[in-house]
């Protein structure tokens, strides 16, 4: 039996996936191009995506490192001053101060910067603490800043780091 050869225009037809079975209709070509490649333009240009070139690679203004200071101690200091560390640590009191320093600094920090606040409660009862930082940062953009309130039997510390996202 002599089997019947498929032509090239059958086979340009069919399907190329099952996953795709639109493929062939929709495909469009976007470059052009002469023979000798000397030419390369768009066909198509109102095909493209029009998106606009906002990667920079250093920030416009830097963050204020003295006014985050200062958000940080006005806040810690009217909501812990005259407290005990029981009151303190039995109203999430931290929970609070977090969020309204969170608030205060999203009105400071620059566009493009995003910022994180850690902040620890710390009951004074002959012991050391340490609180360090292993965070991978550039040197050039990324920042911190801390605050440390003690009182009578606790103390407050609250570190804001400002990190460039591009």
């Amino acid at each position: 039996m002599a089997e019947k050869q498929e032509t090239f225009k059958a086979r340009a037809a069919r399907r190329s996936s099952m996953f795709q079975p639109e493929m062939r209709q929709r495909t469009v070509s976007i470059f052009s191009c002469s023979a000798d490649g000397s030419q390369t333009g768009f066909k198509n240009a109102a095909l493209l995506p029009k998106y606009l070139n906002t990667y920079k690679m250093f920030p416009e203004r830097k963050a204020l490192l003295r006014e985050v200071r200062a958000v940080l101690e006005k806040s810690i200091k009217t909501n812990f001053a005259k407290r005990k560390f029981k009151t303190a640590a039995e109203e999430e009191i931290i929970k609070c101060s977090n969020d309204e320093i969170h608030l205060r600094l999203k009105g400071i920090v620059p566009k493009r910067y995003r910022f994180l606040v850690s902040m620890n409660l710390i009951e004074i009862n002959d012991q050391d603490v340490a609180v360090a930082s292993r965070m991978l940062s550039n040197v050039e953009h990324d920042s911190f800043v801390d605050f440390n309130f003690k009182e009578s039997d606790f103390a407050v510390t609250a570190t804001v780091f400002l990190i460039y996202l591009e």
